[in-house]
């Protein structure tokens, strides 16, 4: 039996080996009901018979018969107040899948079988599955893979912000949000002239872990303007100041 002359490719069938003994022989390789034929030289003898593939043109693609599967998010936390773009990491993407976070994310665009780009958008603090839906009705699952946190927020206010070399001076610290009820026991809040970097401090105390609380202290004896600034986790990265006070003579 000829090849075709539009693939190359042989139909299905036994038939018996060509008197000349050097002939070729194509071996198919199975693909449900196709095969995709390579052609390789084979030896055989008079009245052996060879299996021949079948007539299919290219390779046949479908999809994977496992269904999707999703291996992580990137990043795994996110904001309450705002919107999040997201990496989802997996297998079995298909063109066309949507992604849903307890309801549905926005810009889904699938870069790869294995890769998934979407934005996250707000929702309330808690963790939330992330399901990735292909267009034939599979999904798949990451259970709780994705939790939203409320960002935390810091305070000082002092009081008074004008005051005399020496005065008494009432600073007042708070800490919202955030996952844990209690914050480093190494944050520290100390007070600068304004302009000072932060390595360059004067008076200062730790917070002990309180989400709030309040320092009393006597201003110090050079006149000028100062600040307090809070410092998490005895770190010279300060997030957050109180408003400027003002010593004078």
């Amino acid at each position: 039996m000829m090849p075709s002359p539009r693939t190359g490719l042989f139909r299905t069938g036994w038939a018996s080996a060509f008197q000349n003994p050097d002939v070729f022989s194509d071996m198919p390789t199975a693909t449900h009901n196709y095969c995709y034929c390579r052609r390789r030289r084979a030896v055989v003898g008079a009245g052996m018979l060879v299996m021949l593939a079948t007539a299919c043109g290219e390779a046949p693609t479908t999809p994977s018969p496992m269904g999707p599967t999703v291996a992580l998010i990137l990043p795994s936390v996110g904001p309450t107040e705002s919107s999040v773009d997201v990496r989802i990491v997996g297998r079995g993407f298909e063109p066309g899948a949507t992604v849903t976070m307890d309801g549905p994310v926005t810009n889904v665009a699938v870069a790869s079988s294995t890769l998934i780009t979407a934005t996250a958008p707000p929702h309330p603090a808690g963790a939330v599955d992330v399901i990735v839906n292909n267009p034939d009705g599979r999904s798949a699952r990451l259970t709780g893979g994705f939790t939203y946190v409320t960002v935390k927020a810091w305070t000082l206010t002092v009081s008074p912000e004008l005051v005399a070399a020496g005065g008494r001076l009432t600073v007042t610290w708070t800490v919202t949000g955030g996952q844990s009820p209690l914050e480093s026991p190494l944050d520290w809040i100390g007070m600068f002239s304004v302009g000072a970097q932060n390595t360059d401090y004067g008076l200062w105390v730790y917070t002990n872990g309180a989400t709030s609380g309040t320092w009393t202290l006597n201003a110090p004896g050079q006149p000028g303007e100062y600040e307090f600034r809070y410092l998490p986790d005895d770190g010279y990265i300060d997030v957050a100041r109180s408003p400027r006070v003002i010593i004078r003579d």
